[in-house]
């Protein structure tokens, strides 16, 4: 019969399974890592996507053309992006819109107000301003929400979309309900189709 202490020793020696071992203590994290980095490759490739479709949709649209496949020059653009993005994008979950200002120094700018109530620095019901964009009302952003704007109108198109992150440690990190928000956007000049009608001829508001 083998000496007790002889077996232990022999027994210690033996290392066969150690490989086996090491990869299973090893692999979640390396698991976890490389999807990780899948992850935020196809978020990557998303946004690209979104830059390109809405970039070669506003290349459309600045000509005023009509719209050959929808009802409007706006779901044209839509379209448009959905066709440049390949069905990686779910549009019926994502935010296109355009706002049309009469220059580049209007974008982006809160509409115009005489602050005559308590002086408080921002507008309050009542106080008069001007209504850039017609709709009635006093607006944070003077730009006209609209079918891709008039002839030389300059329009600011964004497009948002909330990615579904893949992996639960990105969502700890960077998401938001398993989610993370891409944006894109372009700022564009339409050309002037109206005859007679330049940018010179755009009254800022």
């Amino acid at each position: 019969m083998a000496h007790p202490r002889k077996t232990f020793r022999t027994l210690f020696r033996r290392n066969e399974g150690g490989s086996a071992v090491e990869f299973a203590l090893l692999a979640p994290a390396l698991f976890l890592i490389t999807f990780g980095i899948i992850d935020i490759g196809i978020m990557l490739l998303t946004w690209v996507m979104m830059e390109g479709g809405l970039r070669e949709a506003a290349r459309y649209a600045i000509t005023g053309a009509a719209p050959t496949q929808t009802a409007s020059r706006l779901e044209e653009v839509i379209k448009i992006v959905e066709d440049k993005t390949s069905g990686l994008i779910d549009l019926a979950s994502a935010r296109i819109e355009a706002h049309a200002y009469p220059g580049f120094d209007d974008v982006g700018k809160a509409e115009s107000y005489v602050d005559s109530g308590d002086m408080n620095g921002s507008y309050d019901a009542g106080e008069s301003f001007t209504d850039c964009n017609g709709n009635g009302k006093w607006d944070n952003d003077r730009g006209k929400g609209s079918d891709a704007g008039d002839s030389a109108d300059v329009v600011l198109y964004t497009f948002e979309y909330d990615y579904k992150l893949l992996t639960p440690v990105l969502n700890d990190l960077i998401g938001t309900n398993g989610k993370f928000p891409l944006r894109a956007s372009v700022l564009v000049r339409n050309e002037p189709w109206e005859s007679g009608k330049t940018s010179k001829d755009k009254k800022k508001c």
